[in-house]
Formats: structure tokens, sequence, C-alpha cells
């Protein structure tokens, strides 16, 4: 798969569609090494430059060591560099890196105000964070009905995680009534992007039989 540096810009501009497509060539396709390579530099390039979407992608690179070295230093200070930017992936990066704490010494009060910050700019993962921290009781009483609040708000905006969790919900009936052909649908449209979805679909259908 040739990449150009259109796409690329579209990242760099906010695109959610060159955001999921260059992640994909990180994540499923392991043979893609010049693509990779080229993509990271022309991202530094940006980053460098200012550019806090570029910075906030580069920073999941480096915690997931996703065609680089993993470096949770690297990955920190570019998260904070584009949160304070006041972009919405930094955030959620910058939360992240909190609320498990990775490179830094995990901080519950820290993840939520950063979620925070990201779900008031209206940002789909945000809201799935912030729901897995009311699942989850995370700094915050947990909150069966919040959690699900803020999942189905991800899942509206076509976040796949949000979708899954919010499957997971319907499937154990938490915070709301166990409905499982509901959750059979959630897994079904989460299962592309997000490998626990294709399994717990598996897992409810083998149930049903």
């Amino acid at each position: 798969m040739e990449i150009n540096d259109g796409l690329l810009d579209s990242l760099c501009s906010g695109s959610t569609e060159s955001y999921d497509a260059l992640m994909d060539i990180f994540v499923f396709h392991s043979d893609e090494l010049d693509n990779k390579k080229h993509i990271v530099e022309e991202l530094n390039i940006r980053a460098n430059n200012g550019n806090a979407i570029a910075q906030a992608f580069l920073s999941a690179l480096y915690l997931n060591g996703f065609g680089v070295k993993p470096d949770l230093s690297k990955a920190l200070s570019l998260a904070r560099r584009s949160a304070g930017l006041g972009e919405p992936s930094g955030e959620v990066r910058l939360g992240i890196m909190y609320l498990y704490g990775y490179g830094i010494s995990a901080d519950a009060s820290r993840a939520q105000y950063w979620f925070q910050m990201a779900r008031d700019k209206d940002y789909a993962p945000a809201y799935n964070f912030l729901g897995y921290m009311y699942e989850r009781g995370i700094g915050i009483k947990a909150d069966p009905k919040m959690a699900v609040i803020n999942y189905t708000k991800s899942a509206e905006m076509k976040n796949a995680y949000g979708i899954y969790n919010l499957g997971c919900c319907y499937e154990v009936g938490f915070g709301v009534t166990q409905n499982l052909n509901e959750a059979v649908r959630l897994y079904t449209l989460a299962a592309p992007n997000v490998p626990r979805a294709k399994k717990a679909l598996e897992v409810l259908k083998t149930k049903n039989r």
C-alpha cells in the first residue's frame, strides 16, 4: 500500500478516516516497513512544526511500539505537547498515560481531567474512557448508568471501542436491561476493529445454539 503525503496532510487536518487508515497500517500490516518509516519521518516533521494531531499520533506509536521502538518518555512528552495545544486526541493520549501509569505515576483524577477536556470538545474516545472509569469506579464512584450514558455517546459517534463496551453492558445487563440481541448487534458492528468484540460475538453465538 503506497502512502502519499495527501493522506498525512488529511490526518493532520483532523480526518478520522485518515487516522484509522494510517493506524491500521501500523497495527495490522507487519510487512509495511518502508511505509511505516516514511510515515514516522513525515509525522516527526509535522510534530516539530507544532502540529498537535501529528504529536498525538506519534505519542500512540511510541506508547505501543507501533513501527518504532517503544519509548514511554517520548510518548508522554508528545502527549503533553499535543494536549497543551488543546488537541482532543492529545488530551485523551495524556489521559491514558495517567490512567494506566505509562511513563508517569498513575493518577485517576488527572486522567479524568484530561478525558473531560476532550469530552468537552465532543471527542468520541473521551466518552468511552469516561465510561470505563464510571464502570470500574476508577477515581470516581462506580455508576453503571453514567457508564452506559458515556458508552452510548461514544457508540453514537461510531467509536468502535464505545460500541464494544456498550455491547458488554447489554450482554450482562450492566446499567441497562439485559438484551443479548442488542449485544450481538453491537459486537457485530465493533468486530472489524476490535478483536475482543469478534471473540465475544463468537462466544455469544455458541451459547445461543
